[in-house]
């Protein structure tokens, strides 16, 4: 029986943050970021985004929040050309905004509400570039014109997820016979690509109206769950906050799941007890909290069952046992009416 620690989980966090920490670049000026190099010493944008999300998802502080919107906001391309306006062009894209870039910003500033800040960039410019930017079947690509690619697409939907389009385009793309999704339109499917594919149709909202969608997630989930591999990390912080947020867990406990609808939550001292063994526990307390409040029922359901068994064995004859019962039984009676009649005085 394997279960979830909240301190694992916390321990993995934390050490992803103190490297994210110690590897932050300061940029020219009042701002500064990452690279996806992280020895490099030229922050990007796509690093940039991703790194401050990763503290802002576990509500962990950062010194560096207002500098990482500066950087975002002074590097968000403006342009009198709705192809270029709003989004973000990477370090080697000579200029070209770019979809992963420009969705992994604009998803930061809407899920992390620092769209709001006064030092953040222009998040509506943003949506209106990936709008601008989707191809005429529905996906994405790096920019408009370029081939759709199934990574992109998701990443689009996530940012937008008023775009059915984008979600169509996914649906479409999956594996004929797999029915997951691999990097290009209709390859063999990848654990990571279905994943992330996976995650935006969620996102998208469309699975509890569009049957095709729901079927697309279904198919994909058990495609998942089969060629998932339990050894492996997977090594995104926004993972691992999602697991704190879908599940009841707070610092410091485990969980244990029993089965597809039951699980255990343990915390404190009971920590060091296996589950088994809690359940047990649990199973005697509410046992002994239902003999506590019907044990006159149930003393009287003994002397009725004593008594017929004595009937029965012939030890004692129907009017005897009948009439060594009834005294025990009125007596008992009276001390249960008086002991409810006290109980409701107070």
């Amino acid at each position: 029986m394997h279960g979830v620690d909240a301190r694992a989980v916390d321990a993995l966090v934390e050490r992803s943050l103190d490297l994210l920490r110690r590897t932050y670049r300061p940029g020219v000026g009042d701002d500064g970021g990452w690279y996806h190099r992280l020895d490099a010493p030229d922050p990007g944008p796509s690093a940039t985004a991703t790194g401050m999300s990763s503290f802002l998802v576990h509500d962990r502080p950062f010194d560096h929040e207002q500098e990482c919107l500066r950087f975002l906001r002074k590097r968000q391309i403006r342009s009198d050309d709705p192809l270029l306006d709003g989004g973000w062009a990477i370090n080697t894209s000579a200029g070209q905004p770019v979809t992963e870039a420009t969705a992994l910003v604009a998803r930061l500033l809407v899920r992390t509400g620092t769209a709001l800040m006064t030092a953040a960039p222009d998040v509506r410019r943003a949506k209106n570039w990936l709008a601008n930017n989707q191809n005429v079947d529905g996906g994405w690509g790096s920019f408009r014109g370029q081939d759709s690619r199934v990574w992109l697409t998701a990443m689009a939907v996530r940012a937008l997820v008023e775009l059915a389009g984008g979600t169509r385009w996914l649906v479409a793309a999956r594996d004929p016979a797999s029915h997951g999704w691999g990097e290009q339109p209709r390859n063999p499917a990848t654990v990571t690509h279905t994943s992330y594919v996976l995650t935006a149709l969620v996102d998208s909202g469309l699975t509890a109206t569009d049957h095709a969608v729901a079927d697309a997630l279904a198919d994909g989930f058990a495609w998942l769950v089969r060629h998932l591999n339990p050894a492996t990390v997977w090594p995104f912080l926004e993972a691992l906050a999602d697991v704190k947020t879908f599940l009841p867990l707070r610092s410091g406990q485990v969980l244990t799941p029993l089965s597809a609808q039951a699980a255990v939550v343990q915390g404190g001292a009971d920590l060091e007890v296996a589950p088994q063994r809690l359940l047990r526990v649990v199973r005697w307390r509410v046992r002994r909290q239902w003999l506590m409040r019907r044990w006159a029922a149930v003393a009287i359901g003994l002397l009725l069952a004593g008594g017929a068994l004595f009937v029965a064995t012939g030890l004692f004859e129907a009017e005897e046992v009948g009439f060594g019962l009834v005294v025990p039984i009125i007596l008992l009676a009276i001390q249960v009416a008086m002991t409810g009649s006290r109980s409701a005085e107070h």
